[in-house]
């Protein structure tokens, strides 16, 4: 009985012991009879030893699954501290008076209060945050800021710190717009934007967690071989314009050549500017026009289009094979895969197409397409950190990235009326390879529907003259996110060659720019989906004097308990040895 009594204790004061818990409150929107109105909830946590699970409980049910922002913010905050969490559960409770709109709008203060719990670290008081998290730790806008603050107006908050951007004016869910000077004089509140988590750690912590001063070190290998792709691809194009004879052409056809010379120039701009991915993409562009206006030159028949493209369509399915045989072993590999099998797969596309009017451009594009896949299959002769990236890692990084992106369409269209089109083809696109089995390019895809769902989100209600800043931002962001993937020998290739070529486009195509200074993010942090065993685990605090005497007395008490039940119990005789 006395080691069940030890036994009994053990168990009560290990997990009071390895427990750590932090609360917050949390800006919510719920829908009413008269429509949407503000609502204040407290968001707990509490990490335990485990297996890297979250789980999640609202009480009442959220109208959006909000497991999926808790999971990707416990994932942001144990990269940002740089943390092993695999060891230990993370358990979320959102406590509110009604039915609440979860979803992503939770992230940022998810993220906030995880870093707090992990790194031992107090929150004020007084102080809540609305806004989504994105990679690169950047806080995105979200809806309903105007109820969430009236809301909050009638507690003792007194600081809301709003995503940056819709500082000038403050959106409500029914698309009218506020002075935010006048919400801080009615209210006497202040209302702060912050860009991303470590700007809001600062008022919430009264501590700056990091300072980001680095710049990204270009690999060599990297250079050399995207170089080296820019130089194919740009050669190309200088021997398809020596072959253009453009005397007597019609019009159409003198405005394709135009337009591929154009693209020509911009290529050997870049060439020159040693922005080698830019270079590539404009001369792949060019290569396009040029090959369709060399194939028109030639008058070929519909006999003969039909045989020019079914001996493309072999190369390609040829290539294809060879390409599934490849391992993959780390993010290079994996990002090397991906972009050769997108190209592959529109190749094969634009070669299947047999319209008498297009012959000549789906022959030149599924061949330039061809082309660029066999220039991009040169990086994986790449080496790097090698890890877990077997089939079950990636159907389950697939699984997250598909949540996320879905999670995100579903908080758009409660606050918008269009139809998001793109990511939501995008991601139809991730589930069908899901289906299939090729989780690698399910990951590609989910991430580039969840980078357009993100487009959206960011731009949502923000004053288009803050576009140049918010392109700035997730550069910035994208910088970060890649100079630590480098650190640990995980250097995205293809999320580096979208942020070069976001900031070349940045200054003529804004839009263009954003999307791929997004695409950035979500591609150059792959690796928090594949973590290698640490041999350093996460530290836990020191022990609070409260839960350290409160753990011991109740076990005093139950072995005090089990003592008298041991005393009060008749003693057995024992049989004398006849």
């Amino acid at each position: 009985m006395k080691k069940l009594s030890l036994i009994l204790i053990l168990f009560l004061i290990l997990p009071l012991a390895y427990s750590m818990q932090g609360k917050m409150p949390l800006l919510a929107i719920k829908q009413t009879d008269d429509g949407y109105a503000g609502s204040l909830a407290e968001l707990f946590l509490e990490i335990e030893p485990g297996t890297g699970r979250v789980f999640v409980d609202t009480f009442p049910l959220s109208k959006i699954d909000t497991q999926i922002s808790m999971r990707f913010a416990k994932e942001m905050a144990c990269d940002f501290l740089e943390k092993d969490c695999d060891d230990y559960n993370f358990i979320y409770t959102i406590k509110a008076s009604s039915p609440i709109i979860g979803g992503p709008s939770a992230g940022a203060a998810a993220t906030i209060l995880t870093i707090s719990v992990l790194s031992d670290t107090k929150l004020k008081k007084n102080i809540a945050i609305t806004g989504t998290i994105n990679s690169g730790g950047l806080v995105g806008p979200v809806g309903g800021i105007k109820e969430k603050i009236d809301a909050a107006s009638k507690t003792e908050i007194k600081t809301i710190l709003i995503p940056e951007g819709e500082g000038k004016k403050i959106n409500s869910t029914d698309n009218i717009s506020l002075a935010i000077k006048q919400y801080e004089e009615d209210f006497g509140m202040r209302i702060i934007e912050v860009a991303d988590i470590n700007s809001a750690l600062l008022y919430f912590t009264g501590k700056e967690f990091k300072s980001f001063e680095e710049n990204i070190s270009i690999s060599q290998s990297y250079t050399d071989t995207m170089k080296g792709l820019a130089d194919n691809l740009c050669d190309r194009n200088l021997k398809l314009r020596n072959t253009m004879d453009m005397d007597n052409f019609s019009d159409e056809i003198n405005k394709i050549y135009d337009s591929a010379i154009n693209f020509s120039r911009k290529g050997e701009k870049a060439l020159k500017e040693k922005e080698f991915y830019s270079a590539a993409s404009h001369c792949f562009g060019s290569n396009i026009r040029l090959s369709q206006v060399f194939l028109e030159t030639k008058n070929f028949s519909e006999i003969k289009y039909k045989s020019l493209l079914e001996e493309l369509r072999k190369k390609i399915l040829g290539f294809d094979k060879k390409m599934d045989k490849k391992e993959i072993k780390t993010i290079t590999d994996l990002e090397s895969y991906m972009v050769v099998k997108e190209r592959l797969i529109e190749a094969l596309k634009y070669a299947n197409l047999t319209k008498n009017d297009s012959y000549s451009y789906n022959y030149a594009y599924a061949n330039e397409r061809l082309y660029s896949a066999y220039s991009w299959s040169e990086f994986f002769k790449h080496t790097g950190r090698i890890l877990q990236l077997d089939e079950s890692s990636l159907k389950d990084s697939c699984r997250q990235r598909i949540s996320e992106s879905e999670e995100r369409l579903q908080y758009a269209s409660i606050y918008l009326s269009f139809d998001l089109k793109s990511p939501r083809e995008e991601l139809d696109k991730a589930y069908n390879d899901f289906n299939q089995g090729n989780y690698a390019l399910c990951l590609f895809k989910a991430s580039k529907s969840k980078a357009e769902s993100n487009i959206v989100l960011n731009t949502m209600g923000v004053d288009s003259e803050y576009i140049p800043k918010l392109i700035d931002n997730k550069l910035k962001a994208a910088t970060r996110v890649i100079v630590k993937a480098e650190k640990k020998d995980t250097f995205p290739i293809l999320g580096y060659s979208y942020y070069e070529y976001a900031a070349n486009l940045k200054d003529t195509d804004k839009f263009s720019a954003l999307l791929y200074a997004e695409y950035a993010l979500e591609l150059s942090n792959l690796d928090i989906y594949f973590k290698e065993k640490k041999n350093t685990k996460l530290q836990i605090p020191p022990l609070d004097i409260l839960q350290i005497t409160i753990g011991i007395l109740l076990g005093l008490l139950i072995g005090l308990f089990i003592n008298l039940l041991n005393k009060k119990q008749p003693k057995k005789k024992k049989k004398k040895n006849r």
